[in-house]
């Protein structure tokens, strides 16, 4: 691909309604020229339902659905498949987490295994050592690679070593792993990886020490309004926003976490009803909500939120939004009735 864009990850779907999308009710002169492109099966996507995306170094998007992985150029699509007969292929064919790490290696999370990609010669390693689902990945300051999964807890690649450690086996005798389902991961600077469980809220690791010691961050265990945790950002402060919400109830909302203090320092009023499915802080200060009832903007520094009238279905639960590039471009995950696929929006 010729432009090379800095890419952000929201993870979700779309709902129905996008290609009919409708200015927000807070209206704002950039968000009433929406423009979109759309990719879909007709142009050679392998499945309507896109699971992930990732741009990689070379300016190539990844684009991982419940059927296939996906490269894609700008023009044409390149599949890569799982075969029973090839044990170069991929684990799974439902992709469902794609991490480029330092060394450029293409990590794929698939819903029986973990898969890796040398992008020059375009081969795929397996890695029957984490043979889990796979459900997010974040890189430490060493290289580490740090591989959640749902129902066995936290996995982390040594590059150097080239071997495969358990969290639970990691941890000192008197600690025990709270949640072995992990949606969601966070490296932040101090040198913490940030962890959404599915029951036990926020947790974090301090993945420099030895061994390595669990940490609850809050000061209250109780202070946290929900248990499952789906979603983490960071500001230039320093502050972690945390968005979650349980299972088929209207208890959730985004919260921002002081990490230094151990306190929620705010609950975000408009939100706490929201099922939050993923969040982005894009350049110009604004966080991009996607939820199970629709997609939201808000602005920490005005307190504004704006919702998108036309983003709200019940009959596709989760929202996705996927800025953003140098040029403004961003993409978003898609699944509609009319014209499923992969959404490219012009935010400039």
């Amino acid at each position: 691909m010729n432009r090379r864009w800095i890419w952000l990850f929201l993870a979700a779907w779309l709902t129905l309604g996008l290609l009919s999308l409708q200015p927000p009710i807070s209206t704002n002169a950039q968000l009433q020229t929406l423009r979109f492109h759309h990719l879909t099966p007709a142009q050679g996507l392998a499945h309507e339902i896109v699971l992930c995306v990732l741009q990689d170094s070379q300016g190539f998007l990844w684009i991982g659905t419940q059927r296939e992985l996906n490269r894609f150029d700008g023009y044409t699509f390149t599949l890569y498949r799982h075969s029973i007969s090839d044990q170069n292929s991929l684990s799974n064919d439902t992709i469902q987490a794609l991490y480029e790490d330092s060394r450029g290696w293409l990590w794929v999370g698939t819903a029986s295994g973990l898969d890796h990609l040398d992008l020059e010669r375009h081969q795929v390693f397996r890695h029957p050592e984490v043979y889990e689902s796979i459900k997010a990945f974040a890189e430490d300051a060493q290289g580490r690679l740090w591989i959640a999964t749902d129902g066995s807890g936290l996995f982390w690649y040594d590059p150097l070593a080239g071997t495969f450690h358990s969290v639970n086996e990691a941890l000192s005798a008197t600690e025990s792993f709270p949640d072995h389902v992990i949606n969601t991961l966070y490296y932040s600077d101090s040198g913490l990886l940030w962890l959404g469980t599915d029951q036990h809220g926020l947790l974090a690791l301090a993945t420099s020490e030895v061994p390595i010691r669990l940490i609850n961050p809050l000061i209250s265990t109780n202070s946290l309004p929900f248990r499952r945790v789906t979603s983490i950002a960071s500001t230039n402060d320093g502050m972690l926003w945390v968005g979650g919400g349980e299972y088929h109830e209207r208890r959730g909302g985004l919260l921002k976490f002081d990490p230094m203090q151990g306190q929620i320092v705010q609950v975000v009023d408009g939100l706490a009803d929201l099922h939050i499915t993923s969040l982005l802080f894009d350049p110009e200060g604004f966080f991009w909500v996607g939820s199970e009832e629709g997609l939201h903007r808000f602005s920490p520094a005005s307190q504004q939120i704006e919702i998108f009238a036309n983003c709200t279905s019940t009959a596709a639960p989760k929202l996705p939004w996927l800025p953003c590039g140098e040029d403004g471009q961003s993409w978003k995950r898609k699944k509609s009735s009319s014209k499923p696929g992969l959404v490219c929006h012009c935010l400039r």
